[in-house]
């Protein structure tokens, strides 16, 4: 049975206005990262053995999947990989521990911490006293940003493909109305000469 631990420090109750469940807390002493929303995670897979999490009030909590869950912002969006889902647990753990070994670093200064990768700023996160948060909107926005992609790919394709319809179908008909025209021109023509020859005679 697979056991894992969260910081007591993370699960102790939180003097900031937040909500614990809506943001994720940089936790060094998490050995996994976790959280209870199913619906943030990319892909999910059930554990090949039953699990649990230990919180620092020696509770423990059973592991449901284990999964992907994207973050960073449009443009910079990666995975943190192996997340747990633990649907009874109040708050969202990002483990340090996970993050270098997945060949991310992070930064900490007085304002927050900030997540590399590449010397490429993935997401930031802010300071709350001695905590560092990651706003949880970041995280479901590049999921949106990744399942819009196809979307958007499908929206132009099928635009273009209607562009070529909507110009086709314009230039038969503009074509129709030069025949329409040219055949106008020539039956006054014609009728102009026999009105000559006529007035001739």
């Amino acid at each position: 049975m697979m056991k894992h631990r969260a910081n007591s420090m993370s699960t102790a109750a939180s003097t900031s206005a937040l909500n614990p469940e809506d943001v994720w807390f940089v936790d060094f002493g998490a050995s996994n990262h976790m959280t209870s929303h199913k619906e943030w995670f990319h892909e999910l897979r059930e554990p090949e053995r039953p699990g649990y999490v230990e919180t620092g009030d020696n509770t423990t909590h059973p592991i449901r999947h284990i999964g992907n869950v994207p973050f960073g912002k449009e443009g910079k969006q990666t995975y943190i990989n192996n997340v747990l889902h633990v649907p009874t647990i109040t708050k969202n753990l990002v483990s340090i521990g996970q993050i270098v070994e997945q060949g991310m670093q992070v930064r900490f200064d007085q304002g927050g911490c900030f997540i590399e990768k590449e010397g490429r700023i993935i997401t930031r996160g802010r300071r709350e006293g001695r905590m560092f948060i990651l706003d949880s909107h970041e995280m479901t926005s590049a999921m949106f940003a990744k399942s819009t992609t196809g979307l958007a790919t499908s929206i132009s394709t099928n635009s273009k493909r209607c562009n070529r319809k909507e110009s086709s179908s314009a230039s038969r008909h503009s074509k129709r109305r030069r025949l329409k025209a040219y055949a106008k021109c020539a039956n006054s023509a014609s009728n102009t000469d026999t009105r000559s020859r006529k007035s001739g005679t």
